[in-house]
């Protein structure tokens, strides 16, 4: 089987500098890939809304709760007292993800009425618990 191989292996090569528009896309295809998905797609995690349960309330984990803010990636929205408060407000969270001034426009087709909305001072899409 590997005797076959690499006679076929030089017969593509061969054939590759024959034909300079395979030898192009082989070489300028997985380029462009590098470039686009290198440079052009952001994957890094900024301002992630976060709901947080604090049932020590002790100075370590408030200050923890603030390294985790400190970091950029996380935006605390809401402190809840409970797991049941803690379910409401990421099913709450999860209504606006994704849908950039969807709260506003909820709030509008409700005649400007609350029910559901977010907190004052805490930006769209923070839970008002």
């Amino acid at each position: 089987m590997i005797a076959r191989f690499w006679p076929m292996f030089r017969k593509e090569f061969i054939q590759m500098r024959r034909d300079r528009l395979t030898l192009g896309i082989m070489i300028g295809m997985p380029v462009a890939q590098l470039l686009l998905f290198g440079f052009a797609i952001q994957t890094e995690v900024r301002n992630l809304p976060t709901v947080v349960v604090d049932e020590s309330r002790t100075p370590e984990s408030r200050a923890l709760i603030a390294a985790f803010e400190n970091t950029g990636n996380f935006r605390v929205v809401a402190h809840v007292d409970d797991r049941p408060a803690l379910d409401r407000a990421i099913r709450h969270l999860g209504r606006f993800r994704g849908r950039p001034g969807a709260h506003a426009r909820d709030r509008e087709s409700r005649g400007g009425r609350g029910g559901g909305g977010g907190s004052p001072g805490r930006g769209p899409g923070a839970a008002a618990l």
